[in-house]
């Protein structure tokens, strides 16, 4: 994966093609990795990577990591568009079936939500919805 735009590696000093090397290698970890984890892992000075990503035309390291997930995506065919909702997406008999789960929803004397992190506050609001 290239990265680089319009930067002439010639010109780059031996410290910012080192840091260009781990990063070409290492595309895969980028997006979990902080500045200072490329450059610990490098072997170079945090300025040192930040120095190469505006010269690579980056504003920020965030920005950096940004195209590099957003180019990964595209490699992997996914797009970031929204796919139009629409009734076709579901089977023929979904009414019948949401009516079914409804009437087992009403007739059941207890319901249990579950969940942990953000699934759980989701559990809370239905169960309260639902009381």
């Amino acid at each position: 994966m290239s990265f680089f735009g319009n930067v002439d590696f010639q010109k780059l000093t031996y410290t910012e093609r080192t840091c260009y090397s781990y990063l070409r290698d290492n595309v895969d970890k980028i997006p979990y990795m902080r500045v200072r984890d490329i450059a610990l892992e490098a072997h170079v000075v945090t300025s040192s990577v930040m120095r190469l990503i505006h010269k690579m035309g980056y504003d920020s390291y965030t920005d950096f990591k940004e195209y590099i997930i957003d180019k990964k995506e595209l490699e992997k065919g996914s797009s970031n568009t929204a796919i139009p909702f629409s009734l076709d997406i579901f089977s023929n008999d979904i009414e019948q079936r949401l009516d079914n789960l409804a009437h087992r929803v009403i007739e059941s004397d207890n319901i249990i939500f579950t969940g942990v992190g953000s699934s759980g506050l989701i559990c809370d609001y239905a169960a309260r919805r639902l009381a």
